[in-house]
């Protein structure tokens, strides 16, 4: 693998409305470790558990105590993983995707001395 390309994980979250054909509201977040993928999805689904009905918040718990783990190793075979979820006639969906970077270009030179702005 070339040193300009990184290997990491695309983390998205979506919400969905139930009488929505697309989706709504995302989230998006690169991250290059399966623990910095599944943190982010911790520490969006934490708040959340709170206020969803009983079976809802069971499965996040479970989730969270023991599937987690399972995404981990997942992840680490190069799978994606996933977790839905309802929440007042709303689909919210996390998923991680094993993902390559490329680095961003910076041109060595600002809009001023381009031409840009004057």
């Amino acid at each position: 693998m070339s040193l300009w390309i990184r290997a990491g994980f695309w983390c998205e979250f979506t919400v969905t409305a139930a009488e929505a054909n697309a989706p709504g509201t995302q989230k998006t977040r690169a991250v290059r470790s399966v623990g910095g993928a599944l943190s982010w999805l911790r520490v969006d689904l934490r708040p959340l558990t709170g206020g969803l009905d009983p079976v809802e918040a069971r499965r996040a718990f479970e989730w969270l105590e023991r599937h987690q783990w399972k995404a981990a190793d997942q992840l680490k075979r190069g799978e994606p993983v996933a977790l839905s979820l309802l929440h007042q006639g709303a689909a919210l969906r996390w998923t991680i995707s094993p993902a390559f970077f490329l680095p961003q270009l910076v041109s060595p030179c600002t809009c001023v001395e381009s031409g840009l702005i004057s």
